[in-house]
């Protein structure tokens, strides 16, 4: 076996890469691993030297690092002491040169060149092989020594006089060196040569800075070499103000002293005496020197004691973050009246308390140390060993139903445990339903939950923990005996006469009930179907005099408890059609009466209205049914109203498919008539709904005057009393807005739903007249607009005036306000929303305010804070406008008015002026807060901010959204500075709906 290739010595250059190689030869070579040494040290790859292969690599190679001799080592390797060293070894070369300065070698101080003066000068360029060819420059200029009498020795320029000026300058030197070709001296290491004018003044000591402490003297030097001696003047602050004098003699010195040699002493220094000081060699205005006098002082922690814990076998550290002082306090800690040093489990390094393997003993205080020259300050440091929580045994309760139920959990530690409460395994957080609070007369937690439900069953338990560690309590339940109480309560209910109706009264809470049914005036209706726990009246064919109060009593046989529930039961006989409308043949022109016949007769309660869009052939199967369903909801007077008006739709579908079109003189068809059976006639709506005369008033152009409430309104009148408020969503201008119950609103619905309620309470009689305008301009608005994605306007109430409205009541959907939703959603707390959830999102609400414009009705304040959304997603534009409570945030003040400012157009914030093109904008804005899940639009600027940029025309755009080019650039055209470059809504609900179509990009 030989090496081969064998290791050789080698020419290299610093910083450039190299390599040596190796390898073995011969029977077995396989057998064997290579490795390397250095001056017969084993050699330790890194980055810049290691082996790859057999062979070393230097990347680059290093003149100080890899200039001794390296050998290539082959070792079996199944035996290592069986090895192999090359010989001889191999050693680089290194080429090498450094330009480092340039340096005095006489005279010895900068200060000693002066006029005639020999000046030795050295030029410091090393290197292998040794540089040659010295040149030196001048300020950068080759030198010419002919004239100047500068003589060049190698390495060394000699200038055998100095001259004043002349011989001044940076003196550089260049150097050659093979390969590596010519090197220079840096210009900021070159010599800076000056000879010195010993008429001009050189400062040889001046003042420096000084931090003292408040009474004490300090002294300033200004000393200064000239021939003649200049004459040094102080001053203070300012160099152009009144020279500083004596105010003592020299001898006795009280305040202070100007010496001969030009040092300045002040005595017991105060506040009055803090600033610049500077001094002046003669007349000269360049020949100042300066220095800044401070008073130390030092400040008090921030905190002066700090209670910490630690634990057992934990490492523990504390900073002490030192206080402000002048000049900077220096550090150091204190425990039991020791300073803490480096030796043993307790030391300090820098402001650093450290204690190794803490255990209960190193309890205690510690005291850190501040100290300056104004003196020293301290903080305290209480440290307690943490002990892990523990809870006591708790127990499981027997409690009757709708009473109050309490637990509290015994939790034990240090610090004091954080306690949470479980239900069946999952953290409480219902707090309506369960309240936790701090019990401080045993010192724990408290889960209290009143009026206590069947629903509220289950396993409980808590939970302790602290920084040493965490417990669970075992679970609990509690068994209640349930209240005697219906299982649900009676509502209301209008039915048809002849048609068989059943209704059910049941209990629960009893094993022993007796129920029954009377009627109010006294009678027991029959007949009644009894089971155990529930009742039933069965009125088979009803007639107009089953009508009346049916009560429904029931009795704990065995406590003797009794409960009464009621209800009103109307029996209506619904109309039908005796004679129908005959068929005709007319001409043009021509007057026509078509009777229509009803029984019972409905003369004195058909009243004129709005005909809706004619029904189809499809539709007459379904006409007794509609009529039906009328009938059976609705009550009273107001019940024959809807039927008549149902009745008219009837007849208007028989009338459809009886006229006959007959052709005029003009051989055309009578296109009105046409129009008027399609939907399309002149007199109709842009829905095809025919116009009334309050329609007229009201769709003329975008100024009409919605601030009188229309005279149809009144027929939503609901009573004030019977509303029921729930929860208080937020306050407005004009009041509080509110989710409530409203009993009878929906009469088709057995249990009602929560609807949202709007007041009008303003206490500012000066401002009443213009916030009932608006009001009354938001009640118009809903109930003009008739769309999926609009809130309905379900009702009105009036609190005293019955023609002023003071409630506004619309329907609300169960998820809430889309802002909260949204946020909810980036919390985690209901599922992610996918962009195709997103682009209906903004679809849907395109949709509604195109709907808003084609009836020149304007919005003004759209954002997803005023939408409303279901569990299915759809969405619906709202007018909650929660600017006082709710979301304050979102609006500011602006001319005595909240605006919100994020969502507003340019034109509308500064011009004051509403158009369908700042709906568009505001439209662009929401659809951003909902792509980025409700974030706040230009997050990163104030409002002031904001503003000007709207007032400099340099309205801010809004972040791009990831992966949404599309929508990106639809929002960018929305939010355009420009109304009349932001597109029309209806393009923007068409190119939606065709995006939403495909997929998103």
């Amino acid at each position: 076996i030989e090496f081969k290739p064998l290791p050789r010595s080698r020419d290299a250059t610093n910083n450039r890469n190299a390599v040596l190689r190796c390898g073995v030869f011969g029977p077995g070579a396989t057998d064997y691993k290579i490795s390397w040494i250095v001056d017969a040290k084993n050699v330790t790859s890194n980055s810049r030297r290691f082996q790859r292969g057999n062979n070393l690599h230097f990347e680059p190679i290093d003149k100080d690092f890899d200039s001794g001799e390296f050998q290539c080592v082959a070792t079996l390797k199944n035996n290592s002491r069986v090895e192999m060293i090359s010989v001889p070894s191999a050693k680089f070369n290194i080429k090498w040169v450094e330009a480092e300065s340039v340096d005095l070698r006489s005279p010895r101080l900068k200060t000693d060149v002066l006029p005639g003066v020999r000046v030795v000068l050295r030029c410091s360029i090393n290197g292998n092989p040794k540089p040659s060819n010295i040149s030196w420059l001048v300020n950068g200029a080759v030198l010419n020594t002919a004239p100047t009498g500068v003589e060049i020795r190698n390495r060394r320029l000699i200038i055998a006089s100095a001259v004043l000026k002349a011989n001044d300058g940076v003196y550089t030197c260049c150097a050659l060196s093979h390969p590596l070709g010519k090197r220079c001296t840096p210009q900021e290491r070159g010599f800076s040569l000056q000879v010195i004018d010993r008429r001009i003044p050189v400062l040889t000591r001046g003042p420096q800075s000084q931090i003292v402490k408040k009474n004490s003297d300090v002294s300033f030097s200004c000393e200064w070499e000239a021939d003649p001696l200049p004459v040094v003047t102080w001053y203070y602050d300012d160099v152009n103000s009144r020279p500083l004098t004596n105010k003592s003699s020299s001898e006795q010195c009280r305040k202070r002293c100007i010496f001969p040699n030009g040092t300045m002493l002040l005595r017991n220094v105060r506040e009055n005496q803090v600033g610049t000081y500077y001094c002046k060699a003669g007349d000269a205005d360049d020949l100042v020197a300066s220095a800044t006098l401070s008073l130390a002082a030092i400040k008090q922690f921030r905190q002066r004691t700090i209670d910490m814990y630690f634990t057992e076998g934990e490492n523990f550290e504390f900073t002490c973050q030192p206080p402000d002082a002048l000049p900077p306090a220096t550090i150091e800690w204190y425990h039991r009246d020791r300073r803490v040093g480096s030796p043993g489990h307790i030391f300090r390094t820098m402001n650093i308390l450290v204690i190794d393997d803490p255990r209960k003993s190193d309890e205690g205080t510690y005291t850190c140390v501040a100290v300056n020259k104004a003196g020293s300050v301290n903080m305290t440091l209480v440290l307690t060993l943490a002990v892990e929580p523990s809870i006591d045994l708790l127990t499981n309760k027997h409690v009757n139903e709708g009473l109050n139920l309490s637990w509290i959990c015994p939790g034990h530690g240090v610090p004091e445990p954080d306690i949470t409460w479980y239900k069946d395994g999952k953290p409480v957080v219902d707090k309506n339903r369960f309240i936790c609070c701090f019990c401080q007369a045993v010192r724990g937690s408290e889960l209290r939950i009143d009026n206590l439900e069947i629903s509220d069953g289950g396993s409980y338990s808590c939970s302790a923990s602290n920084r040493a560690g965490s417990t669970h309590s075992i679970d609990i339940s509690y068994s209640f005996i349930e209240r005697f109480k219906f299982v649900q309560t009676l509502s209301d209910a209008c039915i048809q006469a002849g048609v068989k109706k059943q209704f059910k009264c049941a209990v629960t809470g009893s094993a022993s009930t007796q129920i029954q049914w009377t009627k109010v005036n006294g009678t027991k209706p029959v007949p009644v179907a009894i089971a155990p726990g529930y009742s039933t009246l069965i009125l088979e064919s009803p007639n107009l005099g089953d009508s009346g109060t049916y009560v429904c009593s029931a009795t704990d046989t065995s406590s003797g408890n009794s409960l009464t529930q009621s209800m009103k039961v109307r029996v209506v006989q619904p109309p039908h059609v005796i004679h129908p409308p005959m068929n005709r043949t007319l001409y043009e022109g021509e007057r026509v009466i078509f009777d229509c016949g009803v029984e019972p007769s409905l003369a004195n309660l058909v009243t004129p209205g709005t005909i809706d869009e004619p029904t189809d052939e499809g539709d007459k199967a379904n006409a007794t049914q509609m009529i039906q369903t009328i009938a059976l909801s609705v009550s009273g007077g107001v019940a024959y109203i809807l039927v008549t008006v149902a009745l008219i739709i009837y007849c208007r579908s028989v009338l459809r498919s009886s006229i006959l079109l007959v052709k005029g003189k003009n051989g055309g068809i009578v296109e009105e008539e046409m129009k008027m059976l399609n939907g399309s006639c002149s007199a109709c709506n842009g829905d095809g709904r025919m116009r009334s005369n309050h329609d007229d008033e009201l769709m003329t152009s975008v100024n009409l005057d919605l601030s009188q409430l229309s005279h149809d309104v009144a027929s939503l009148q609901y009573p004030a009393e019977n509303v029921e408020p729930l929860r208080v969503i937020g306050k407005g201008r004009f009041g509080e807005i509110f989710l409530s119950k409203a009993p009878g609103i929906f009469p088709e619905l057995e249990e009602d739903i929560l609807v949202m309620v709007k007041s009008f309470d303003t206490c500012d009689t000066s401002k009443e007249l213009k916030l009932r305008a608006e009001f009354n301009r938001e009640i118009n608005t809903l109930h003009r607009a008739h769309h999926d994605h609009v809130v309905k306007l379900l009702a009105i109430s009036s609190r005293e005036i019955p023609e002023r409205a003071d409630l506004l009541i619309t329907e609300y959907l169960e998820w809430g306000i889309l802002k909260l939703c949204l946020q909810a959603s980036k919390d985690g707390k209901i599922p992610k929303f996918t962009k195709n959830h997103k682009m209906n999102m903004c679809c849907q609400l395109s949709s509604g305010l195109d709907h808003l414009h084609k009836l020149d009705l304007l919005h003004g304040d759209v954002a997803t804070r005023n939408c409303v959304v279901s569990s299915h997603l759809l969405i619906k534009i709202s007018m909650l406008g929660l600017s006082k409570e709710g979301f304050e945030n979102e609006y500011v003040q602006w001319n005595d008015k909240p605006l919100p400012l994020r969502w507003l157009p340019p034109e509308a914030l500064l011009g004051g002026s509403l158009t369908p093109k700042s709906d568009v904008f505001m439209f662009g804005v929401t659809c951003w807060e909902i792509f980025t899940l409700g974030e706040f639009p230009h997050s990163d600027m104030s409002n002031d901010a904001l503003v000007k940029a709207m007032q400099s025309n340099q309205v801010p755009s809004l972040p791009a959204l990831e992966s949404t080019k599309r929508i990106t650039s639809l929002i960018n055209k929305c939010c355009h500075s420009s109304p009349s470059n932001r597109p029309e809504m209806k393009q923007i609900s068409r190119k939606l709906e065709s995006i939403t179509s495909g997929e998103v990009k």
